[in-house]
């Protein structure tokens, strides 16, 4: 079984390539076809884009919508990078993550040569994300 933390695939896994740029790949999110669901990924790329402007941030989708995982990674790829980190936009890691990730990631590097993936542990696994969430819930409008 491939882990969560990291997918050993040609070798050892990052999230940095050779000029120690970040490269995040806020990716795997829903499966509506609506693309105004969109929208919220979008800024999250935005900002992580502004945050930190020498990594690469790149954005795809599990399903349905485009570009799906294989693309992204070859966008990637094609900028040379050559160790990606994909961060998946889930509340939590079930079967899903556990599973289907790990083949895509598969599916997603096998035509490219030299390439690396770590797969971070869902966005819902970290506790400021959490925490987040539970002060977004209190909120009064």
């Amino acid at each position: 079984m491939v882990s969560a933390q990291r997918y050993i695939g040609r070798a050892a896994n990052a999230l940095t390539d050779a000029e120690h740029r970040q490269i995040r790949n806020p990716e795997f999110s829903d499966r509506a076809r609506d693309t105004r669901r969109a929208e919220p990924f979008l800024r999250i790329a935005e900002r992580g884009r502004a945050a930190a402007p020498d990594h690469t941030v790149e954005f795809a989708y599990l399903e349905s919508m485009r570009p799906d995982l294989k693309a992204g990674v070859q966008r990637l790829a094609v900028r040379g990078v050559t160790r990606i980190r994909a961060v998946p936009l889930f509340v939590g890691g079930g079967q899903y993550f556990r599973r289907d990730i790990p083949e895509l990631i598969r599916n997603a590097i096998d035509p490219i040569p030299d390439l690396d993936i770590e797969l971070a542990e869902p966005a819902g696994a970290d506790c400021g994300v959490v925490a987040a969430i539970a002060a977004y819930s209190l909120k009064r409008s």
